[in-house]
């Protein structure tokens, strides 16, 4: 769970830990989770009996090796307590997220959605963009030569980016099944956020001053 919503790899045995690594805690607290989501499915889905799945993978809350599981007030506490436990970890680590993020420069932000968008090395941000690192702004579009050989889906995305930046140009037309909408969707969301649209005329008119 953390490690999907934060990109956490699981440390490895001898390894060096680093910031994108999951603690033994963390993980134990997350296996723990899993085996309490077993005692719900076995409720609701097997009438309340230990199923076999549960005896295969249950390690910290072993119920009974048959019969009918037993949800008293003192295995309920625990349950409750391994949540506020786990999401003690979720508010750090998205208060970690969150502060880090909020102290990157506008282009840092812009870069990010862009690698989010594209994962081509044909699409490399720099490439694409006319860039003033020192007044924090994007100032113009490139056109690489190399952009002749971009996919029909990623010419797509790159008008609305452009698009979005300069309204003058159109965005690509595009045949319904040929898209992703959530990815467009979470492309138009990354740019409002960043109000990207305003980044042509920002430039502009730190140009007039």
């Amino acid at each position: 769970m953390l490690k999907i919503l934060f990109n956490k790899e699981y440390r490895n045995g001898g390894k060096i830990s680093n910031k994108n690594s999951i603690s033994k805690e963390e993980k134990e607290s997350i296996i723990k989770l899993e085996e309490i989501s077993l005692y719900r499915n076995a409720l609701i889905h097997n009438g309340g009996k230990v199923s076999i799945e549960m005896n295969e993978k249950v390690k910290y809350f072993k119920p009974p090796t048959d019969g009918d599981l037993v949800f008293d007030s003192k295995l309920i506490r625990l349950f409750i307590k391994e949540y506020v436990k786990f999401f003690k970890y979720l508010t750090s680590e998205i208060n970690n997220t969150f502060s880090s993020y909020q102290h990157l420069s506008v282009i840092e932000k812009t870069e990010i959605l862009w690698k989010d968008c594209f994962s081509s090395p044909i699409l490399q941000f720099k490439d694409y963009w006319d860039i003033d690192n020192e007044r924090d702004l994007i100032t113009g579009i490139k056109h690489p030569e190399i952009e002749s050989s971009i996919s029909s889906s990623e010419k797509v995305l790159l008008s609305i980016w452009r698009h979005q930046f300069d309204d003058s140009i159109r965005t690509e037309e595009f045949l319904l099944c040929s898209v992703n909408y959530h990815k467009i969707y979470e492309l138009y969301k990354g740019l409002d956020n960043l109000k990207f649209y305003h980044m042509k005329q920002k430039s502009e008119r730190n140009n007039w001053t």
